[in-house]
This record gives C-alpha cells, structure tokens and sequence, in this order.
C-alpha cells in the first residue's frame, strides 16, 4: 500500500508476509533463530539518533521492545504499548544487549523467546506464521520514548524456520545440541520416548562450549565442575568437632562463594546441606553474642542462595535458626542487627520452602517456633539502642518491625515499609505499660499460607495475618494489655471478594481454645480497595475473614463457655417446670370440669327435681 504522512509519521503496510526489512522507510531488521528453534536474536536500525522500537500485534500493539544508545551503552527494554504511551513490562524477557550508534543511525540486537510465557503482556510468536509487526523510531533523535513524534509503520512479518533438521520443541530426535546463544550456554538432549531432558552424558559438550563450565546440570544448563568444593564440604562436617569458630566460619565463607555462586546443581544443594549442618553443629561452640551473631551471618549467607536449598537443606535450615535463637537468648546482651539477620534468613528459607515443598503446616510450625525466639531477641537486641530506634524487615512473606518507645509514649508504631499500615494505641494503655519506661513494639504482618492459625472452623481468612505486642526491652518479658476502654486501632490488607455485610470481619485467635472470636473487635472502616480497619481492646494476632461463617460465632474465653452452658440448662429446667405446671394444671380444670358434669347428670335423674 502507499505511504501516506501524517503530522511528522509514516504509517505504511506492506501486506505480503516478509522475512527481514531493508531500510524500510528508514528502518531495518534482521534476525538469527537458535539451534533449539525457540529464540530469536533480533538486530533492528533506525535512521536516528535517538530511540527506536518493534511491535507485536498490529493495530491493537501491546507488546513492545524499545531502546537506545547512549554513553557508549545500549539499553533495550520488554515494555507494554497502549495507545501512543509506552511503559516497561513487569516482567523482562530479553537479554544479551548489545547496540551502535554511527552516521546517524542506531543499531541495537537483543535476545528474545519466540513465546516467553508471559500471557498477559507479550504476545507469542510462532515460527512460519506470519503477524503483524509496527516499527517505530524518533523524528527528533530524543531517547525519551515520545511515540507522538515518530515514524512508524506495519508490516506482515514473520520468522523464517527450517523445520527440516535440528531438535525442535517437540523433541523430534534423541541427538543432543547446545544452546550457545543464551547465556550461560544450555546443553538439551531431547528424547523421543519420554519427551525429558537428559543431562547425565552430556558434560563434555559443555566443556566444549566452555572449559570452566564442563558440567550440564538437571535443568539443562552449563555449570562449574564442583566436586572439590563438595569435598570440602564432606570434611568440614565430618571434622567439625576438632575445629574452632573461626576455623569453621572461615571455611563456610570460602564454600559459600566458590560453590554457590553459580547456577544450582545437585552439587551445590550438597554442599548447601553440608554447610548448614556444620553451623547448626557450631551452635554449641559460640560463647559470646558477638559470635552467635558470626553464626547467623554464616548462616544467612547460605540462606541467599535459596535456589540452592533442597528439601533437606530447607529442614537443617529451620533447625538452625531456631537453635540460633535459642543460643542467643542465654545473652543478656545481644547484637542489634540479630533479629533483622534472622528473620531474613527465615524469610529466605520459606521462600525456598515454597518451591520446593507445597507442605506448609510445618512451614507454620516452624515460624512460629522461631517467632518465639525472635520475640524475646527482639527485645533483647533493642535493649541499649537509642529511643525511637526501629529496626524493620521485609520480604514477600513477612513483614516485621521492632520499635522502641518510651513508656509514656506509646501512641504510633507503623511500617517503616509502609507509612500506611500503623497501629494505632489509646491513651487508656498507659496504665498497663506504667511499670516499663523502654517498650519494645513487635509488629509483625504475614501471609497467612505460613501460619498454623488459618483454616480453623468455617472461617476464610484474607491473605494477610497480624500479630502485635509489646515487650518491656530491659527484661525481654511481653506486656499483658487487655480489657482496655478505648481500641487499639490496626489495617490489615482485606481482599475485593471481602463481604462487607459481616457484622464484623475482624477477628483474633485465642492461643488456649485454638480458635477465632469476634468478640471485643470490630471493623471501623472498610476502604474501596478492601483495606479493614479493626479496632480491640487488647494485643494478639488479627486477621480478617472473607465472610460470615455458617457456624454460630464463638466465645472468647472458656469461663464464658461454662456460663453458656449454666445459661443453657437453667433455661432447659424453665421450661420443663412450666411444661410441668401447665399440665398440673390442665389436670386440674379436667377435674373440676368432670365434677359439675357429674352434678348436672345427677340434678337432672333424681326424682322430684323439677317439680315446682
């Protein structure tokens, strides 16, 4: 079709499928597919000196790749078109950038899947078949992305395969290739039987691709040859009885960046294993909480690496954090920045934990083990700090902060995280804080998969769980607040499936009947994005249900049970008394009615009675 200008852009279509573009209106674009046939590594130039982009989709684009050349550095993004705006995708699908700038033109080639997996914001491409494609590069050479001020056009284009030999996504043939346009290099054998990688007898193609890479671990990637490090893994456990602290630390340090430094193995989860064994089996050997502290910055180290954690690393993992703590808590004084270390290093071992293993009942049993602990090391760490000293953790599971306040000043703790999620405390809590001038504010928000507590009754909680308390630093022991005038006020992240019909969806757990009540709690307000505001009058953990559970609603405590029950059978003996008195006396009027019959019959059968 002709070409036809429209305020400063060429809006063109050639409507014939086509394999490449040669100065096409000012824009170029070639491309390379992979042995695997499943990646593309795209070249595109633009007569400019500015940005530059392809399109997938035609007229209603949403997938776009853009970029530019600046300082000698090419930088090319994954990004979402809608209209004439240009945003960055969530999710990055491309890789090995490299780009030029000379006479006037910007030339840039990046790395790309022909279908990514990202459903929601790129589109999938098929290998032969023809789609749309929309070009796009600066009229102004700008290397802000103004798609008003471009010149653009669309084309058929597809991309060109040989279907003829190789290993295609079908796994078509048993021979083995590599996949040398990604990086690290990826070794696949495909196996026409059972459609599965095969990696065992394929070493030395990685080593040929790349000596200091010789080995093809389980997901068909390229790895460094590790058997030394698992060696020194083996004697490190197995001698460390006759090893000092230091000794162990210092080895632990070399491990952790010579065998987990790379892509995951089967090797490096060995010596994962191996190495959080050796800590936890160092516990004993810390005695100070200066070297308890060198413990869980071992510990957290490996813990980072959670790609490499198996199933039995993430089991030695709760073990050792808990004894950790454990240890810790024997110090009067302990190491500020402790209970951040930890958590994260919880926080890492339930991230893997997830992956691997959908078992999260001991996944809640442990955290809450090691909350224990944290409670008091918490309390403990923040000891000597100065006032209004806060100490936060975050991560996609948990979110906690320590905060430390004076005694006569307990009024607002929020999120450092998030300004937006506070607690709120009445003036009524002084009277119970008076006896601690330095309170310690535990605040802690988790995804409720990882607390033992879901799924109690008919109750359907939101994603979100809050536990809250307050510590006395000096002594580590929790402040009892209950039973207070005014409410303690709290968010906690609802869900837009939230029934805000429920007298109240705000509830808490009663740690001795391991059950939710209602009572004492009540939702104050409930914005548009389903964020609850709950108000009690006393500190435990919080949460929010979905809805209204088809069972009565429960009690807070046991005595209020008991008095249920008395309630229950007074009412019962009522009921049976009156019952009883009702029939007395009905009884009693059948008899009397009886009797005047009987004096009637009588009146009317005896001789002279109705004589005058």
């Amino acid at each position: 079709h002709p070409k036809r200008e429209t305020d400063h852009m060429y809006f063109c279509l050639i409507a014939n499928p086509v394999d490449e573009l040669t100065d096409y209106n000012g824009f170029s674009l070639s491309y390379t597919v992979n042995s695997a046939k499943t990646h593309v590594t795209w070249t595109m130039t633009a007569a400019t000196t500015g940005w530059l982009s392809i399109a997938f989709g035609g007229d209603q684009v949403t997938d776009i790749i853009y970029g530019s050349f600046a300082d000698d550095t090419a930088t090319v993004k994954d990004g979402v078109l809608s209209g004439i705006v240009v945003s960055e995708d969530t999710s990055q699908n491309i890789s090995n950038v490299s780009g030029s700038e000379s006479n006037g033109k910007t030339t840039l080639t990046f790395f790309r899947a022909l279908d990514t997996g990202d459903s929601s914001q790129d589109v999938a491409l098929a290998a032969n078949t023809a789609f749309k494609l929309t070009f796009a590069f600066s009229n102004e050479n700008s290397d802000i992305v103004d798609y008003s001020k471009s010149t653009r056009g669309i084309v058929n284009f597809r991309v060109a395969v040989d279907t003829s030999s190789g290993c295609t996504d079908a796994c078509e043939r048993e021979t083995p290739f590599c996949n040398t346009t990604v990086q690290p290099a990826k070794c696949v054998a495909c196996n026409s039987s059972d459609n599965t990688k095969q990696n065992d007898s394929y070493d030395h193609i990685c080593a040929e691709i790349n000596p200091d890479l010789p080995k093809c671990n389980s997901a068909g990637y390229c790895t460094k040859n590790l058997s030394q490090e698992v060696i020194k893994a083996d004697n490190l456990l197995t001698n460390i009885d006759s090893k000092s602290l230091t000794e162990v630390t210092t080895e632990v340090d070399s491990l952790v960046t010579d065998g987990l430094s790379d892509l995951p193995s089967d090797e490096s989860r060995q010596i994962s294993v191996k190495i959080i064994k050796s800590l936890d089996a160092s516990v004993s050997k810390a005695q100070s909480a200066g070297e308890i502290k060198t413990v869980a910055d071992n510990l957290n180290a490996v813990t980072k690496k959670s790609d490499h954690l198996d199933q039995t690393a993430i089991t030695e993992s709760f073990t050792t954090i808990t004894n950790v703590l454990t240890k810790a808590g024997e110090y009067t004084t302990v190491e500020t920045d402790l209970p951040q270390i930890m958590t994260t290093s919880l926080s890492n071992t339930l991230v893997a934990s997830k992956t691997v293993t959908t078992d999260t009942t001991i996944q809640g049993t442990q955290l809450q083990q090691a909350d224990t602990s944290m409670d008091k090391i918490g309390a403990l760490a923040l000891k000597n700090t100065a006032e209004n000293t806060t100490k936060s953790v975050q991560s996609s599971n948990l979110n906690a902060t320590f905060t430390k306040v004076k005694g006569d000043a307990l009024d607002k703790v929020c999120l450092s995280s998030n300004t937006d999620r506070c607690v709120n405390f009445p003036s009524s809590v002084s009277g119970s804080v008076e006896s601690c001038t330095d309170l310690l504010v535990d605040v802690h928000y988790i995804s409720k998969e990882y607390n033992t507590h879901q799924g109690v009754g008919d109750l359907e909680l939101v994603d979100r769980i809050a536990t809250i308390d307050v510590f006395c630093a000096s002594t580590g022991q929790k402040v009892d607040i209950q039973g207070l005038q005014d409410e303690i006020k709290f968010d906690i992240d609802g869900s837009d499936k939230l029934d805000v019909s429920q007298t109240s969806p705000c509830v808490f757990w009663i740690e001795n009947s391991e059950r939710w009540s209602r009572d004492n709690c009540r939702a104050i307000d409930i914005t548009d994005q389903g964020v609850v505001t709950c108000g009690c009058n006393h500190l435990t953990t919080f949460s929010v249900t979905l809805k209204t559970e088809s069972t009565p609603t429960q009690t807070t405590t046991d005595d209020d049970d008991d008095d249920d029950d008395n309630l229950t059978r007074l009412i019962i003996a009522i009921v049976i008394f009156g019952l009883f008195v009702l029939i007395i006396g009905c009884l009693i009027l059948y008899c009397r009615y009886k009797r005047r019959e009987e004096k009637k019959r009588q009146a009317y059968t005896q001789p002279g009675t109705n004589l005058v």
